[in-house]
């Protein structure tokens, strides 16, 4: 239970979007200057296992539209809504380790806003968390059976 608490806290280190990613650099064989690539148009990039790590469209080298991106066994491990980079509107998050443990969040150009949903591993409500400016204001969580319950005990 403490797993899927702290994925909800975590959420924005982990699934940062690949902000960095939007230009990839390489050195020219020449060394004397740098090339930079812009990404552009759908783009999938891929794990050295061969999975698919990533799939979306950039725009001028930023994240725009839907994006997904896999943990390296290929599962799902976050899809939403890319604008110039940022994340925008719904979105669902997975832990990498379980990706059946899942959360649906909401952003608004990155900031965490309205209701986000963590779920336990039966489909029961776990923790209900309300966002407002990328502030918590309110949690309300909730046992296997469906008791509410204290979120300090998850």
């Amino acid at each position: 239970m403490k797993k899927l608490v702290i994925l909800l806290f975590i959420t924005l280190g982990v699934v940062a979007c690949n902000n960095n990613q939007d230009q990839s650099r390489t050195n020219h064989p020449s060394n004397d200057h740098i090339k930079v690539e812009v990404k552009e148009g759908f783009i999938q990039e891929y794990w050295d296992n061969g999975n698919l790590s990533l799939a979306g469209y950039y725009k001028n080298g930023k994240a725009n539209g839907l994006m997904k991106w896999y943990n390296e066994d290929g599962a799902l491990a976050a899809e939403g809504n890319m604008v110039d980079g940022k994340r925008n509107g719904p979105w669902k998050i997975c832990d990498v380790n379980d990706p059946k443990a899942c959360i649906n969040a909401n952003f608004e150009m990155e900031s965490r806003e309205g209701l986000w949903k963590g779920y336990h591993d039966n489909g029961k409500i776990q923790i209900e968390q309300k966002w407002v400016n990328d502030k918590l204001v309110e949690s309300q969580c909730w046992d296997k059976m469906g008791k509410e319950i204290s979120c300090d005990t998850l």
